[in-house]
């Protein structure tokens, strides 16, 4: 049962149980914000449960649809970068679905007293410290590409690659991404592929035509594992020389939804930790026999520092 906040309170008293569940991007702002909020209520008030869940991008994606699945699609967030927060009460068993933060904070002030006044840059230092610090903690690499769609700003998306998982596979993608491989790197390819429910696909090093698929060191690489399933969007993964192929190049791509069928078949490497609106705004171009009729183009791309300390906190 979805109530709203005032439909809520009336069935609402002193005696009721409540888990307050926020889901949303370790990077966001908000989510830090809603962060600091349930875990001060449930710190201080004996009857609240807080339940904090901070996840990367494609993460945040996956759980936020098993979370719809299960309680409707009333729950789904106003916006798809903002947490997704609700209540749960017991006896009376009842959710309180919150589409906006004002909105859970509205509550939380009418229902408890809380009150943040805290400047809006605390909390993007926070988000951001926090990214970094999760993105340490896996002891993965990360990378950051910048594409370029036509004359516009380029625009970042950050890649997990699963290091401990496909080293070989991860070591090639890594060169590339510092233009070491003997035909060069991934620095001014182009998007060549997009099917709009499927992936996106790039890395052809030699031309951009999406004909060649060339390794950094020149030689047919063997796929190396399909540990890593294809059950969310922002999935990266090498591209394999054909369906009757086990080796693999240079090109790649990045899913846009849950690609069961790939398992088994070709290797993912990593996922997108940000930028996955970036990636569905290319899959949503114009496209002629599934190549984009607006060039895209990765402008940039580096091997991310990951430098925070434990005293930044």
């Amino acid at each position: 049962m979805e109530l709203s906040p005032q439909e809520l309170s009336t069935g609402e008293s002193a005696r009721t149980q409540y888990t307050i569940h926020v889901v949303g991007k370790i990077g966001s702002a908000d989510f830090q914000r809603i962060k600091t909020a349930a875990e001060h209520l449930s710190s201080t008030v004996e009857r609240i449960d807080g339940c904090v869940t901070g996840l990367f991008e494609s993460q945040f994606e996956h759980e936020v649809k098993r979370i719809t699945k299960k309680h409707g699609d009333a729950f789904y967030p106003a916006k798809p970068q903002i947490p997704l927060v609700y209540c749960e009460t017991r006896k009376p068993l009842r959710t309180l679905y919150f589409p906006s933060p004002p909105r859970f904070f509205s509550w939380a002030e009418k229902r408890f007293g809380y009150v943040d006044r805290t400047n809006d840059a605390l909390y993007h230092k926070r988000a951001t410290q926090a990214l970094d610090r999760a993105m340490r903690d896996t002891k993965h690499i990360f990378c950051s590409f910048t594409f370029q769609i036509g004359d516009e700003p380029g625009e970042n998306v950050v890649f997990e690659l699963f290091t401990d998982v496909l080293p070989r596979m991860c070591d090639n993608f890594l060169k590339l991404v510092e233009g070491q491989g003997v035909k060069g790197g991934y620095k001014g390819c182009l998007v060549h592929r997009v099917l709009p429910d499927g992936w996106i696909q790039s890395g052809d090093i030699v031309d951009g035509s999406g004909a060649n698929s060339v390794s950094a060191s020149g030689d047919n690489l063997p796929e190396e594992s399909y540990a890593i399933d294809h059950s969310q969007p922002g999935i990266l993964g090498m591209c394999n020389r054909g369906p009757h192929s086990n080796t693999i190049g240079s090109q790649f791509y990045i899913t846009l939804r849950d690609l069961s069928f790939l398992d088994g078949k070709t290797v993912a490497i990593g996922r997108v930790v940000s930028g996955m609106r970036t990636v569905r705004r290319i899959a949503k171009l114009p496209c002629a026999n599934e190549r984009p009729t607006t060039a895209v183009v990765i402008t940039e791309c580096s091997v991310m520092p990951l430098k925070i300390k434990e005293d930044d906190e």
